[in-house]
């Protein structure tokens, strides 16, 4: 119903991000559904992003990254991170492109009864 709206990142059943061009997100917005609008300086994790993405690869190429020391959860995939995984570049840029996927990532913790949420904002565990 939304060809132009794309699902940014599920935080749970009734969390849901979309992004969009701005006409487009106002037409989901008045479906009636709570909506909040987020500040951000690009629709993160849509296609919006794609312009930017090669550029963004090439600065990414140029960093190092180590492994994880302890055990993570990727919001990409929603599962335990691989070895190598987080060392490659190409999943940074997925990171940026792809929906975020806490949902599942949270799931993914199934037994855990300790861990750490990192982000740029609020956390979303609470």
């Amino acid at each position: 119903e939304f060809p132009d709206v794309d699902i940014a990142v599920v935080n749970g059943p009734g969390s849901v991000v979309v992004a969009g061009c701005e006409a487009d997100i106002d037409r989901v917005a008045g479906r009636g559904w709570k909506t909040s609008r987020l500040r951000t300086s690009h629709a993160f994790h849509s296609r919006l992003v794609e312009p930017m993405l090669a550029e963004f690869r090439a600065v990414v190429r140029g960093l190092s990254f180590s492994e994880p020391s302890v055990p993570a959860v990727s919001t990409v995939s929603g599962r335990v991170v691989e070895p190598g995984q987080w060392s490659d570049a190409e999943y940074w840029v997925e990171q940026v492109r792809r929906p975020v996927r806490f949902a599942d990532a949270v799931s993914a913790l199934d037994g855990v009864t300790r861990f750490v949420e990192l982000g740029p904002d609020a956390v979303l565990s609470a």
